[in-house]
């Protein structure tokens, strides 16, 4: 496997330290601050930028983060309005839990929109050119899809979508979309892109999703989570033919860390305003300072 020694020893330091100091929860944000303070990667320009907002039906609390995608930004170069941060390295376990809520006007169209990824850089010092994400929730017309991608070679070649090229691709869940109503979804992943790795995925309380295998590239080990909508190809579609959803309730995990510990919506109480009844889980308890995370 390759490594970047010295970028290494110093991230395995800091991953510690943020572990030790939180247990097993590395963060959890329902955005009720107003900030995105707890989110190091926040990508986006001028069209499609990132707002916290109230969105058309409360989950938890009055906010939630809406990403945009706009075919004027895109036209642009600026594919992107994703909020993101770094949660571990190859081999690690990991856990992450959120809301999601498609509005009643979604426009759906035939173009690669995706919502949710786990991604790591790619090796350009060895000439290796941006890799596709390891894990990714993505939305292709009225449905979601979760593919898993792997490659265990030295240098990582994608296709579109990130299927192709040198790059497996293992389809692990397909299902609709439903406009109006909060969905969530929770994942526990452990990324080897040698055989040992798995993903799991539970969508409303229910797993819908239970991968064995290769899981990530072989390339740089430090893998960033990130969240949003980043939409790239909108050839013919017009310029009014905006997307907008909204997230919520965002938990990430450690190794220790349970279905119960990152999941959103643990008595099945959905859209209803207020904290669900008798839960008081990282949420709605979580401070605002963090220990430095990963760089």
């Amino acid at each position: 496997m390759k490594l970047a020694v010295l970028f290494g020893l110093c991230a395995a330091g800091l991953v510690g330290g943020l572990m030790g100091a939180q247990g097993q929860v590395l963060t959890a944000d329902g955005f009720e601050d107003g900030n995105f303070s707890r989110w190091r990667m926040q990508t986006w320009g001028k069209e499609n930028e990132g707002t916290i907002t109230e969105p058309p039906a409360p989950f938890e609390g009055t906010k939630a983060f809406r990403a945009v995608a706009n075919p004027k930004a895109a036209a642009a170069g600026r594919n992107w309005c994703e909020i993101g941060r770094y949660i571990g390295r190859t081999g690690d376990m990991r856990w992450w839990g959120f809301a999601m809520l498609i509005p009643e006007d979604f426009r759906a169209d035939g173009q690669n929109a995706v919502l949710c990824q786990l991604h790591s850089r790619a090796d350009k010092e060895l000439g290796e050119r941006a890799v596709a994400p390891e894990v990714v929730l993505r939305l292709v017309g009225e449905l979601l899809i979760i593919e898993v991608r792997s490659d265990a070679g030295a240098l990582s070649v994608a296709g579109q979508w990130g299927t192709g090229g040198t790059i497996s691709n293992a389809r692990i869940y397909e299902g609709p979309i439903e406009r109006g109503k909060w969905t969530t979804f929770v994942f526990q992943i452990k990324t080897n892109f040698e055989g040992d790795g798995y993903v799991n995925v539970w969508r409303d309380g229910e797993q819908v999703a239970n991968y064995e295998g290769p899981v990530g590239m072989n390339n740089a080990p430090n893998k960033s989570l990130r969240v949003g909508l980043y939409k790239k190809f909108y050839k013919d579609l017009p310029d009014d033919a905006e997307q907008v959803v909204w997230f919520d309730a965002f938990t990430i995990g450690d190794q220790d860390a349970t279905l119960e510990t990152v999941n959103p919506n643990p008595d099945g109480i959905r859209a209803a305003g207020k904290i669900p009844n008798g839960y008081e889980g990282p949420l709605h308890k979580m401070e605002t300072s963090e220990t430095p995370e990963v760089p």
